[in-house]
């Protein structure tokens, strides 16, 4: 017996819960239990809810008359009353029969039929001894299902007939389920045993030794395979309905299955119904999918796939319903203007979505439009392959580009259009003609500008505008060997500019003469307005002399030796009247691309004449800035410079070098006219002695000299000193040249004169400085020295270092030393360690650097040997402080030691005064103070200035 719970409530027993085992066989009556927490005393104690009487109560004590069967009634709720204190009470009390194992599971039919279909999946793992189950044994335990009394376990233990082999099926231990084991799914034959009788058995307790057990039979029936792959299906596309439509049906002929669709096609399309059915629920279109696999799936109720599926193949019949269409809508070619007939242009190719086994995918092509219309017949294309050519003999003078319209079409007339634009490719085959053969004349001033425009003119090209068979490409053929013009083409119009043009050339020319001297220079010439700009480099021997840059009319030197020589290079501007007036030009026009077809004629040239007109053009000055060099003191009246000049209107030079060689003597050389040489070696012995430039130049004049130090050649330009210069007054000169028109004054030019005085060594070195006050301690003290300072007025190249030196006397040498500081100082120092104290000459000489040396000879005392001074340098002794110590001596001026006493017995007497005698005098008290003055001459021999406070004085001694 089992107290299951028990519960109260506000004093009350509310509820018993007991378990009481079935089938007690014990001694009756069976008290099951205590009633609990009943009161002392009570009364009227009883029990209700037992119809069958089986329980009571006694003495507090719960009690059953006979045994219980759970499988009967497996609880009790009886309902226990007594009254307490005048109070009736109650509580219920719920028995629960506790189960036995007293009941054999048994099977619910004893003989048990099933059927078992060919197709049936095998094995799904090697886990699972069975495969898909056709058919479950079922048996019934009446114990308590919630325990091992019944829990049921399933066997086979026989089959019989053991044929095609012994262990066809396998029944599920837990569910009971049948099913074919591999070997039996793989042999079954209907033909060869179509009926299997089968033993089972049944155990509880989980199928422990002790269980109870039941057998059974199983029949089973082997019936044929229904479940196959149905026939494939053809369907027309677009069918008009109604849906949904049949199509097909399978069938499972054994145990009941659920069917399903797996594929690859849109949701709900294709249905199965429960019977196997198959329908079709809308339309299809071969050209998105023209067929499909359908697999119909059987499975049992619960889900689990019974066979393998089975597959609906559908085909997709095609109708015509699709228009070819082009993979593009326009297309882009060309084609060449001489292009022949049948020349294929372009293949254009229309794709039909319908069944290519079909005549619906079929395509025939048209020329459907041409734009321009005319001329007609220019093109076709190819009915079946669309191959597009040239109909037309020529494309010449045809429109630049056509828009072709093309039609592709199907067997059944469904149509669709694309575009094609050709464009015709033009080709040279027409030369540029001018629309006349001469042009001009045209004027054009002498002084025009370079980039002056003189004319602009064009050739016709029949040609598409804008290609390059259009573009014209000018050269002018003769009439411009100097290049004085150039020629600029507008792209956009192809008209051509004739302009004033500023050409380059190239000279390099050698010059030699008897003697040694070879010079070499390379001239890059640029021509330009009124002169040429150029580069010069004068090389001398493979070595870069003289680098002349911005105008080319320069002057430069050039020499080996002592002999001066000056070489000026004239050229003349782009134009020049004097020198050619009239220009006749050969000008070409032609394609940059070669001619297709034909010639360049006489059309394509054309001659323009050019006249120039004269112009009164002002002097041209050979150089912008001259550097001229003269030694100081030089003889004046002697050429240092020659301006050179010319007027263009009267010289009538054809790109000429024009050399004017100076020799030392200053005779004029000549002038050497090389015309356009590109390399030449001139002998010196070759130029032609003449006269200078013809005058036409009238006036040269001066500006900026103030102090009229340089006079000029009214005519010749010649540069002169009028006086002596010299350097230390002024190193340098700048004044400006003025070269007038002799017609017309209001021309002119000027350059720069820049006259460097060369430093000649005409000044000796001299000491600076007084040294009176100084002196040297003796005994000598190491590290003292006089500085003694002197300077040269020349430059550098002579007065640079100044050296100073002894004279050469022993005595001289032993006492004295000299150690020189820099460029212009030194030391004198004691060369002994003591020399009696005096004053002491010191001779020494200052020398230049120059070659041969100028020299100056000084004396200590005095500056040189011809300026003697009173100033000594004194030799004495120092105090410790470096103070010299000498005897007091009587100054010159200084008042004496009688004048002295003087003074002072007259101070004495002032001071003696009655106080009454100041008042009669008018005295002051403040008169009292007394004011002594004494002079006292010092011994100082040379007294340092008043700011040498570091020389002591000896005061001069005195009693009062």
């Amino acid at each position: 017996m089992l107290v299951l719970s028990l519960a109260l409530l506000h004093g009350k027993a509310a509820h018993l819960k007991i378990g009481v085992p079935e089938n007690y066989d014990g001694i009756f009556p069976w008290y099951l239990t205590k009633l609990p927490d009943l009161p002392s005393t009570y009364t009227d104690l009883m029990v209700n809810g037992d119809d069958e009487g089986i329980f009571g109560v006694e003495s507090g004590f719960l009690y059953a008359l006979k045994p219980l069967d759970r499988e009967k009634q497996p609880s009790y709720s009886l309902h226990v009353s007594f009254t307490a204190s005048m109070h009736p009470q109650s509580f219920t009390v719920e028995v629960c029969v506790i189960d036995k194992n007293d009941n054999v599971p048994v099977f619910l039919e004893e003989s048990m039929r099933g059927s078992v279909q060919l197709g049936l999946l095998k094995v799904l793992n090697r886990m699972q001894l069975g495969g898909i189950p056709f058919m479950q044994v079922e048996a019934l335990d009446r114990d308590d299902r919630n325990t091992a009394h019944a829990d049921l376990r399933f066997s086979l233990l026989d089959q019989t007939p053991r044929i095609p082999a012994s262990h066809m099926f396998h029944v599920d231990v837990t569910t009971g389920e049948v099913s074919l084991t591999e070997d039996g799914a793989s042999t079954l034959d209907p033909e060869m045993c179509g009926r299997y009788k089968l033993s089972v058995m049944v155990q509880d307790m989980g199928g422990k030794a002790n269980a109870f057990f039941s057998t059974g039979t199983v029949l089973v029936e082997v019936t044929g395979n229904t479940w196959a792959s149905p026939d494939p299906v053809r369907l027309q596309e677009n069918l008009p309905g109604p849906y949904p439509i049949p199509i097909s049906q399978v069938k499972w002929s054994g145990s009941p299955v659920e069917y399903s669709l797996e594929g690859e096609f849109p949701e709900m399309l294709f249905t199965i119904s429960r019977e196997g059915v198959i329908y079709l629920n809308a339309p299809l279109d071969r050209e998105t999918q023209d067929q499909f696999h359908i697999s119909i799936v059987a499975e049992r109720p619960d889900g689990r796939e019974i066979a393998k599926p089975v597959e609906l193949r559908v085909m997709v019949g095609d109708a015509n319903d699709n228009r070819p269409t082009f993979p593009q809508m326009q297309y882009h070619t060309v084609v060449k203007e001489l292009a022949t007939k049948g020349t294929e242009i372009l293949t254009v190719q229309a794709a039909d979505n319908d069944d290519p086994k079909t005549d619906n995918v079929r395509i025939f092509y048209r020329l459907a439009g041409q734009v321009p219309e005319n001329p007609r017949n220019l093109f076709r294309v190819d009915r079946d392959s669309g191959v597009i050519t040239v109909q037309a003999d020529t494309m010449e003078g045809t429109a630049p580009q056509y828009t072709l319209t093309i039609t592709a079409e199907d067997a059944k007339g469904l149509n669709s259009s694309c575009t094609v634009i050709v464009k015709v490719l033009d080709e040279n085959n027409n030369p540029p003609v001018f629309s006349q053969h001469e042009y001009g004349p045209f004027h054009l001033a002498e002084d025009a500008p370079v980039g002056a425009t003189v004319t602009a003119v064009a050739a016709w090209d029949a040609d598409e505008r804008g290609g390059d068979s259009w573009v014209v490409d000018y050269r002018l053929e003769s009439g411009n060997e100097e290049e004085v013009f150039t020629l600029v083409t507008d792209r956009q119009t192809n008209e051509v500019s004739l302009v004033l043009d500023k050409a380059g050339a190239v000279m390099e020319i050698q010059l030699s003469g008897q003697e040694t001297n070879v010079f070499v220079f390379v001239l890059n010439l640029m021509r330009g307005l009124n002169g040429f700009e150029a580069g010069t480099n004068l090389v001398e021997g493979g070595r870069c002399v003289k680098s002349l840059d911005k105008e080319a009319l320069l002057l430069f030197s050039f020499s080996k030796t002592e002999t001066w020589s000056y070489s000026s290079l004239y050229l003349q501007s782009v134009l020049d009247f004097e020198r050619e007036n009239e220009y006749i030009l050969v000008l070409s026009a032609q394609n940059p691309v070669a001619l297709v077809r034909g010639r360049y004629g006489p059309a394509s040239t054309a001659t323009v004449s050019i006249f120039i007109d004269d112009i009164n053009e002002g002097p041209v000055l050979s150089q912008t800035h001259y550097e001229v060099t003269v030694r100081e003191g030089e003889e004046p009246g002697r050429v240092i410079a020659t301006i050179r000049g010319y007027d263009p209107d009267s010289h009538p030079i054809r790109q000429v070098l024009l050399f004017t060689i100076y020799n030392s003597l200053g005779t004029t050389g000549g002038i050497s006219q090389l015309n356009h040489i590109s390399q030449r070696t001139v002998p010196a012995e070759q130029c032609v002695l003449q006269d200078p430039l013809p005058s036409t130049i009238q006036r040269y004049s001066l500006r900026g000299d103030t102090k009229k130090y340089f006079s000029i050649g009214k005519y010749s330009g010649e540069l002169k000193t009028v006086q002596a210069l010299d350097r230390e007054e002024n190193s340098t000169y700048t004044m400006e040249v003025v070269a007038e028109d002799g017609r017309n004054s209001s021309l002119s030019a000027s350059t720069l004169v820049t006259v460097h005085i060369l430093d000649v060594n005409d000044n000796s070195p001299v000491l600076v400085g007084d040294y009176s006050w100084k002196y040297l301690c003796t005994p000598r003290w190491e590290d003292q020295a006089l500085v003694l300072a002197s300077r040269d007025s020349d430059g550098p190249q002579h007065g640079g270092r100044l050296n100073f030196s002894l004279r050469s006397d022993p005595t001289v040498r032993r006492n004295w030393k000299l150690t020189p500081i820099n460029d212009t100082h030194t030391n004198l120092s004691l060369n002994i360690a003591y020399l009696s104290p005096d004053v002491y000459t010191v001779p020494f000489t200052i020398s230049d650097s120059s070659s041969p040396p100028r020299s100056t000879f000084i004396n200590l005392p005095g500056l040189n040997t011809h300026s003697v001074s009173l100033l000594t340098v004194t030799v004495c002794t120092c105090n410790v402080r470096g103070n010299c110590r000498t005897a007091a001596k009587q100054l010159a001026g200084m008042p004496t030691i009688q004048s002295t006493l003087g003074i002072l017995l007259g101070t004495l007497g002032v001071i003696g005064k009655h106080p009454a005698e100041c008042e009669i005098a008018q005295c002051s008290p403040r008169q009292g103070i007394i004011l002594i003055v004494v002079f006292v001459r010092l011994s100082y021999q040379n007294p340092p200035p008043s700011g040498k406070a570091n020389q002591e004085r000896v005061p001069l001694k005195m009693s009062l």
